[in-house]
């Protein structure tokens, strides 16, 4: 009897040891959805402003399908303070600390007949993340994805 009950205290240590580390595992498998939901609305946005000379200001102006179950994506915001033209685009997570989800926003800048896409990620979850105005600016609350 006292064997079994060591047995089952070394498997309870193991397993409050184990579980925090596969929770982090979860959660990034989850913020997967929102990197390749951003990485395709940044596409259709530069798909969108080579046909209009100009970014896209609603969802609805892009040709593009979506649906998230871990996150809700904002409506593109126009960058007005920069010298190149800019949008920004979020990914919201839906009950980020149950989830263990981080919040994503993505910068897309229009520079020199060029393209540059800042991804940013919140540092942990439940926290807000910013992109940059500016396609050389630094993450604000948030860290560089490359």
């Amino acid at each position: 009897m006292i064997e079994l009950l060591v047995v089952m205290l070394i498997v309870a240590v193991f397993g409050s040891i184990a579980l925090p580390n596969t929770m982090a595992v979860v959660g990034k498998a989850k913020e997967a959805e929102a990197k390749q939901m951003l990485s395709s609305l940044g596409e259709t946005q530069q798909a969108y402003y080579l046909e209009n000379a100009k970014f896209a200001d609603k969802l609805e102006n892009l040709d593009i399908v979506f649906s998230g179950y871990y996150y809700n994506y904002e409506e593109p915001v126009i960058i007005t303070n920069s010298p190149y033209p800019g949008v920004k685009q979020g990914a919201i997570a839906v009950n980020s600390l149950e989830n263990n989800t981080r919040e994503y926003k993505l910068g897309v800048y229009y520079n020199s007949k060029s393209f540059l896409l800042v991804l940013c990620q919140s540092l942990s979850p439940n926290q807000n993340a910013q992109a940059p105005n500016i396609s050389d600016g630094e993450c604000i609350n948030s860290t560089k994805v490359q």
